[in-house]
């Protein structure tokens, strides 16, 4: 996919999460709500990024856990967001530190993902959005709700 490509697919409006001190975002496109201590039920076996299952409103889902999937440290405590993601009618869940906001990305803005970012981030970047004091990062939706590690 050339520069200009994937730059017209870039969503213009995310939805920012932090993850430790990782800026994290979702188009608003597939972001359906959050939801602080989504009871969940934990499956054993599962691949150690997937931290169990919950029922919302009849929409089984899936929960990972962002900071596994990134390869950051554990979460020192507290409750974590549950991010409930709906993507082509499949619904998964992601827990993340806390909700930041709706930030507007004019598409143009969006760069390359750097290769100096963690491997753990680089795997699920899409692209990154270069701040004043930090940067966002565009993950890909499908890859942090995969089950396999």
């Amino acid at each position: 996919m050339t520069p200009a490509e994937l730059k017209a697919k870039l969503p213009a409006v995310v939805a920012a999460f932090r993850v430790d001190d990782v800026l994290i975002a979702f188009s608003v496109e597939h972001v359906r709500e959050t939801v602080r201590g989504l009871p969940f039920t934990e499956v054993p076996l599962a691949p150690q990024a997937v931290v169990g299952i919950a029922n919302l409103r009849g929409h089984v889902l899936a929960i990972t856990d962002a900071r596994e999937r990134l390869g950051l440290a554990p979460r020192p405590g507290g409750t974590p967001v549950c991010v409930l993601l709906e993507r082509d009618q499949r619904w998964g869940g992601v827990h993340v530190d806390s909700a930041v906001g709706v930030v507007e990305c004019p598409p143009d803005r969006w760069q390359p993902v750097p290769a100096t970012i963690d491997e753990g981030i680089r795997r699920h970047a899409v692209a990154v959005l270069r701040g004043d004091t930090e940067m966002l990062v565009l993950v890909d939706i499908e890859a942090m709700l995969s089950a396999k590690d």
